[in-house]
């Protein structure tokens, strides 16, 4: 009975606020459960546990915090039954970001670690859905699009987008490549004892 749903600061689907591995087990089924090393970027990686590591539709990485517990989850790839309240998930365009926004966003620039990452929603309806406490960021998004996509932009419009920089997404160029949501993390416990 599992809702697929993804709640900053509560949980995503059935996995609660810092939820045990054991917890998981019992609700995903053992089979279901692995411990794995989840990549976090700059060649820096942690231990942690996926949930239907087989399955693209349903594939779950959840980082954990001391003691094993459910600290943020995050999901890759290009579609997921796992998705925001507003229907937000892997998958949703740029344009379709800007219409739930009711304006433009910004973003990093493509080429590294953190490409295409959503950086503010300028003030939009969306901002609910990057929340921050103290300068923490509770979700983190990236966009990308295929390579078939990126071939349709001229050279003179890919090159200004490499790099790190902010770029509003209402430019012709990002607006032209329309890339879509290809990982999102969501903090669901603020655990503060040590990793």
């Amino acid at each position: 009975a599992n809702d697929w749903l993804l709640v900053p600061n509560l949980r995503a689907g059935d996995i609660r606020q810092g939820a045990s591995e054991t917890e998981l087990r019992k609700v995903f089924g053992t089979r279901n459960v692995r411990r794995v090393k989840i990549d976090l970027g700059e060649g820096y990686s942690e231990n942690g546990l996926v949930i239907f590591r087989t399955d693209p539709m349903r594939k779950l990485e959840i980082l954990t915090a001391f003691g094993g517990l459910a600290e943020t989850v995050r999901l890759r790839g290009q579609k997921s039954v796992w998705k925001f309240e507003n229907g937000v998930s892997l998958g949703t365009t740029l344009k379709q970001l800007e219409v739930l926004n009711g304006g433009p966003f910004e973003l990093s620039g493509w080429g590294w670690d953190y490409s295409g990452a959503v950086l503010g929603w300028k003030g939009g309806r969306l901002v609910k859905l990057l929340p921050k406490e103290d300068g923490n960021q509770k979700v983190w998004m990236q966009l990308d699009a295929t390579n078939s996509r990126w071939r349709i932009l001229t050279a003179a419009e890919t090159e200004p987008l490499v790099g790190d920089k902010i770029h509003q997404s209402s430019e012709p160029a990002l607006q032209k490549l329309n890339p879509a949501v290809t990982s999102i993390s969501v903090q669901i416990a603020e655990i503060t004892a040590q990793r």
